[in-house]
């Protein structure tokens, strides 16, 4: 590679990278959730450890019309370990959101021997915008015949992602990389011609 081309090349290549780091964002995203999930075959219990799989559908709301239209309806899947001595379920969750984006969670709910309980979410990644996902959501719970119907609030921190406009810039400097090294091979076949 000649010398003037390396030298019009490294600056372009250093402006697309600066672009990309700059546009790279965590978010936290504030979120209301409401769901209800049905049993999806007999539940199975094993001295005092109840065992539970439940498909589940809802919503989850963000403050962002458009993430919103992008998310919902929400379905998912979850399995609990239910204690039978002390009421307590310990699960995991699995979101799928309507974009194709999936976010998992652990779940803690406490007094299942109650009128009402309490549901605790711990967000633990996912895929899409939730790679890497953290955050907590809490709520309450109740049980129907077939499952339970929960609702609560809390917040979603999203994983760095570039923005929309710095994939651009990005996919905008390679280009121009491209033609530039393009553009200075045929330079270099014409001088060696003449």
């Amino acid at each position: 590679m000649e010398r003037s081309t390396l030298l019009s090349t490294v600056p372009t290549m250093l402006c697309a990278l600066i672009a990309l780091a700059v546009s790279a964002r965590a978010s936290t995203i504030t979120i209301t959730y409401s769901y209800a999930g049905t049993a999806t075959g007999p539940e199975i219990v094993s001295g005092t450890t109840l065992t539970a799989d439940h498909l589940l559908s809802g919503s989850i709301l963000s403050e962002n019309p458009a993430l919103n239209a992008a998310w919902n309806p929400v379905t998912g899947q979850d399995h609990d370990l239910i204690d039978l001595t002390t009421g307590i379920v310990d699960g995991s969750v699995v979101f799928m959101f309507s974009n194709g984006e999936e976010l998992f969670a652990n779940q803690h709910v406490l007094g299942l021997d109650a009128s009402i309980q309490t549901q605790t979410l711990t967000f633990s990644g996912g895929t899409g915008e939730f790679v890497g996902a953290t955050g907590s959501a809490s709520g309450t719970a109740s049980l129907t015949s077939d499952g339970y119907m929960v609702s609560g609030n809390g917040i979603i921190n999203a994983s760095a992602v570039p923005e929309p406009a710095s994939a651009t810039i990005l996919f905008a400097g390679l280009a121009i990389l491209i033609i530039k090294s393009q553009y200075s091979r045929q330079r270099s076949g014409d001088a060696s011609v003449a």
